[in-house]
């Protein structure tokens, strides 16, 4: 199962709902949040994760993360800033984003080479 949420403060709701889940059945539980802000700090999660509530953290690097989180290995932090820079000099140049937001096939690629490593 993927839980996804916008962001990660504390952890708890989303660890309450790896425990329902658990309690469901589910084997493996995968989260991906856009901004793990860990603002009641990461020991929360450290904890879910030890005691295998969910597999792997999936967020993006659009929040501060400190490099001590980085370097676990439930989290995997996904680069968005090339596509993020791309998005605000079309925006300021008065150009369309379509192509940015919908190009996909960069995605499907990375997807694909990342399963044959």
């Amino acid at each position: 199962v993927i839980i996804v949420d916008d962001m990660i403060a504390s952890g708890n709701s989303i660890i309450d709902s790896a425990k329902k889940l658990k309690e469901m059945g589910v084997k493996k539980i995968y989260i991906i949040a856009t901004f793990v802000l860990l603002t009641a700090g990461e020991k929360n999660l450290i904890d879910a994760y030890k005691n295998n509530l969910f597999e792997k953290l999936y967020t993006t690097n659009l929040s501060y993360i400190p490099e001590n989180i980085k370097n676990n290995d439930w989290i995997n932090v996904v680069d968005c800033s090339s596509q993020l820079a791309k998005i605000i000099n079309n925006l300021n140049l008065g150009e369309s984003i379509e192509e940015i937001s919908y190009g996909n096939e960069n995605l499907i690629k990375e997807i694909e080479r990342k399963k044959n490593i």
